[in-house]
């Protein structure tokens, strides 16, 4: 979360006039320019030392650019037993530690050492212990020699303070004379100074160590001749003046030289003008030269020496005159053979002998193949995928899957149940993992000691609620209520098997499984068998 810049607040209140806490209020919420951060409106408390008033706290600044709105202020109070002073200030984002007393209003600056409640009064005798009569005012205390008078007239100031302001100063307060006096060490006497200058001035016979003035020309001597002004006198040694200047080439070392002026001949330091030899390693003219210059130039032809003179040649006839073969660039093994004759080399070879004929391919290991789609009827391979597909799709999918058991717990005797009540906590439950649409059977086979008024039936359950009756494969029993037929009662012992088959609908399913138990309705009469004498049996079975 963005934040505004932090302040640093250094305080130093006078402990005396118990000072507790400075309250910094942000009276406004404050928003992030570049996102959705929002600074809620809050007070802020720093806590003020009792022992020297001094008090230290970090605040975000008023005027943070990357907050809106722009230039906000703090609503600030100074709390006490006896203190509650407030005022409003900017927090400046550009310094940090900030002094308090920078803040606080011009009228309030003392505030930064002394304190006092805004509401006091004043002694206008300037001796305190709240003595003298209040009055409505108290004199500002900003020029030398105001009196005091007392303050308002709904409380009074401490005894041990007064106001008012210090007497004007005087000369013989701050130690000054007044009259005519010295000082000691290095001074200059009253006119010394001005009057050295003027003489100065106006004196002509020595100017600053020239003793003969005669010898210094003023700008409006006769003798500064036009000839002899120094514009006059540099034209004259220029090209073509009067007085040229003659030097030699080694004292020109910057500058640019007419080229009529540069010397003429043929020594090694003159530059020559026209026809004429220089001395040293060159290339003389020669024949060569000549026929290379006569040849004309064509756009990828090349200059060779054929018969012993130079010829422009194309690349066929170069090609032909140098007669190359291919050990002559570095391809010894190359050779210009036809695709119809080329060699298949050794290692290309046995690569190829890796791979199987096109026709009748003996194939080894684990061949793979692309998958084709279902109902395909062509030429193509089959792969093992698409014939699992093809089975599953003719009625020969997933295989079933079974869960069975045998509950040797022990024998259940049904209490008098007036609905329908599960056995599970006797018999347990039996699940098996299912979907909706799979095809699912549950068979029981048991021995019950009957009693004409006592019935079972094999049921699915949901979170420990009945949602299919063996007897109508329903969420409701028969409409005699007598339960399964199959486990009717009867007077004496019988061995029964029910079986409870249906097609799973999403109301079926407990977390992914099929759930089943018995339920008993009836007399607490009878007995339903399951020991290990008289186990029962279960079994379960998803088609899929």
């Amino acid at each position: 979360m963005a934040t505004p810049t932090m302040i640093t607040i250094n305080g130093d209140l006078n402990p005396a006039f118990g000072a507790t806490q400075v309250a910094f209020r942000v009276p406004t919420p404050i928003r992030y320019n570049a996102g959705p951060d929002v600074l809620l409106p809050q007070t802020v408390l720093a806590n003020v030392s009792q022992v020297d008033g001094t008090f230290t706290i970090d605040v975000p600044a008023s005027n943070d650019p990357s907050w809106s709105p722009a230039n906000w202020t703090y609503e600030i109070t100074i709390v006490g037993p006896n203190l509650n002073y407030s005022f409003v200030a900017q927090i400046p984002v550009d310094v940090s530690p900030l002094n308090f007393s920078s803040i606080l209003p011009a009228q309030s600056a003392s505030l930064g050492t002394l304190y006092a409640a805004f509401n006091h009064t004043h002694d206008g005798g300037g001796g305190g212990g709240g003595g003298g009569t209040p009055s409505s005012s108290v004199v500002s205390g900003t020029s030398f020699g105001a009196a005091q008078t007392a303050g308002v007239a709904t409380t009074y100031s401490r005894g041990d303070h007064s106001h008012g302001t210090p007497a004007a100063p005087t000369a013989a307060s701050i130690g000054a004379a007044t009259t005519g006096h010295n000082h000691t060490g290095t001074y200059d006497p009253a006119g010394t100074a001005a009057s050295a200058v003027a003489a100065h001035e106006a004196d002509t016979t020595s100017v600053h160590g020239i003793a003969n003035t005669a010898n210094l020309v003023l700008t409006n001597d006769s003798r500064l001749s036009d000839a002899r002004t120094p514009a006059a006198h540099a034209a004259s040694h220029a090209d073509g003046g009067s007085d040229e200047v003659s030097l030699d080439g080694s004292q020109v070392t910057t500058g640019t030289v007419a080229f009529a002026r540069l010397p003429t001949g043929t020594g090694g330091t003159q530059v020559a003008l026209g026809n004429h030899n220089h001395t040293g390693v060159y290339q003389p003219l020669d024949s060569d030269l000549t026929t290379i210059a006569g040849l004309t130039a064509t756009t990828d032809n090349v200059i060779q020496s054929v018969a012993g003179a130079w010829a422009a040649r194309t690349p066929t006839q170069l090609k032909s005159t140098l007669a190359l073969v291919s050990s002559d660039v570095g391809l010894g093994n190359v050779t210009n053979t036809s695709d119809a004759n080329k060699p298949v080399s050794t290692a290309q070879q046995a690569a190829l002998d890796l791979k199987a004929d096109l026709a009748s391919p003996a194939l080894t290991g684990n061949p793979t193949a692309p998958t084709q789609t279902a109902g395909n009827n062509s030429t193509r391979l089959a792969t093992t995928a698409f014939v699992t597909a093809a089975i599953a799709g003719a009625g020969g999918g997933t295989a079933p899957t079974f869960a069975r058991g045998v509950v040797t717990a022990g024998d259940v005797v049904p209490t008098l149940d007036a609905s329908w009540t599960l056995l599970s906590a006797g018999l347990g439950t039996w699940s098996l993992a299912a979907a909706v649409g799979d095809d699912v059977e549950l068979e029981v086979s048991c021995m019950i000691q009957d009693n004409t008024s006592s019935f079972y039936e094999v049921v699915l359950v949901v979170s420990g609620a009945i949602v299919r009756f063996g007897s109508t494969r329903t969420s409701s029993p028969t409409g005699a209520g007598e339960g399964d037929p199959v486990l009717y009662p009867n007077t004496g012992f019988g061995g029964h098997i029910t079986t409870l088959g249906f097609t799973v609908v999403s109301g079926d399913l407990d977390a992914g499984n099929v759930v089943f138990t018995m339920a008993h309705k009836g007399a607490a009469a009878g007995k339903l068998f399951a020991s290990t004498n008289y186990p029962l049996r279960w079994r379960i079975r998803n088609d899929h």
